[in-house]
């Protein structure tokens, strides 16, 4: 995963940003005023700020698939704003799901406007994206490729409440298995990349084999990312700041299972014990990153995290593009950069 230049991202940026700001012309309201906070547009008071926009990886994805086999992107601009606003959904329920008062170094809207609020919000973004998704057929792709996208789009969210309902019943168990945690992420991350990639090929009106093609490129980059998150999670960027507040409610990360799962019995019985306990302290979870350390579990897991970015990087090469792969590779790299 090299460096790689950002132009591609700006360019695919900024026509998005300028594409969601079109979806929310002439809507007004508190409602609105919280979406354009988790956009990062405004802050609480409705004021303008500079935050970073929200998404912007994830929703460059459809961009960068379309532009690799058409050799345009400005087709997908409706599935990479839908993208956006899903990503927005996703991130306010997960803060209601685990009572997270900040999101990016900012309060998370539960935590500013209430549960109730911010779960309406999130329903909110949600059907923004579907309709913005439907803009499809004004960039002239047919009524049965858009319902198609749309489709794809429902079947994705399902999926990803699926995994979310897995993730959330395992932090209840005391031990599970590698694999179980990899179908977990597979379906909620998983899902979610998955689509965006596959969405923009929807948009490029690729055929059915390219369509899928680009869903298990997707797929496997999503279960890479999945995994980084988690190892944030544990150890935050540049060594800056604490672990995450949701170690404290048992939350089962990658480099925590594959340790349980794979390390030495010593380290393995020890972790397992931690976790069987009623309720963790702070102590508890100075003890499971003293561990993780003593065994190098963090160097083990970006290790099985490049394994799916290799099998992400192994499907784009079965595929034929007629546009310049490279975006599409600089994309990829920059939404596995950025949940590390």
């Amino acid at each position: 995963m090299s460096s790689t230049s950002n132009t591609p991202l700006r360019e695919y940026g900024a026509a998005l940003q300028a594409k969601l700001r079109r979806n929310m012309e002439g809507k007004e309201g508190i409602l609105y005023q919280v979406l354009a906070y988790q956009m990062g547009w405004a802050d609480e008071s409705g004021s303008p700020t500079t935050a970073p926009p929200a998404g912007q990886h994830l929703a460059s994805l459809p961009l960068a698939v379309c532009s690799s086999l058409t050799g345009t992107f400005e087709q997908a601009l409706p599935s990479a704003a839908c993208m956006a606003l899903v990503d927005g959904f996703i991130q306010i329920h997960e803060d209601v799901q685990a009572g997270s008062p900040q999101r990016d170094g900012r309060p998370s809207v539960w935590w500013l406007w209430g549960p109730g609020q911010a779960i309406n919000a999130g329903d909110g973004m949600h059907a923004l994206a579907r309709l913005s998704l439907m803009d499809l057929a004004d960039q002239g792709l047919s009524v049965e490729s858009t319902i198609d996208g749309l489709r794809l789009l429902d079947q994705s969210c399902l999926e990803l409440c699926e995994g979310q309902h897995l993730d959330l019943s395992l932090q209840d168990r005391a031990n599970i298995s590698t694999d179980l945690y990899l179908k977990m992420a597979s379906s909620k991350t998983g899902a979610i990349v998955s689509c965006g990639a596959a969405l923009g090929a929807v948009a490029a009106d690729a055929d059915a084999a390219t369509i899928n093609g680009f869903r298990e490129f997707g797929r496997s980059l999503g279960v890479a990312v999945h995994i980084i998150q988690d190892i944030e999670m544990l150890w935050p960027k540049n060594g800056n700041g604490e672990p995450s507040d949701r170690l404290l409610g048992k939350k089962k990360l990658f480099p925590v299972v594959h340790i349980v799962g794979n390390g030495d019995a010593a380290s393995s019985r020890e972790l397992d014990n931690i976790y069987r306990k009623r309720v963790l302290e702070p102590d508890d979870i100075a003890r499971v990153l003293a561990i993780l350390d003593s065994v190098d579990a963090r160097s083990q897991s970006l290790e099985v995290a490049a394994g799916h970015y290799s099998q992400a990087e192994s499907c784009l090469a079965s595929l034929t593009m007629l546009g310049d792969p490279q975006s599409l590779r600089d994309v990829a790299h920059h939404i596995t950069l950025e949940a590390i």
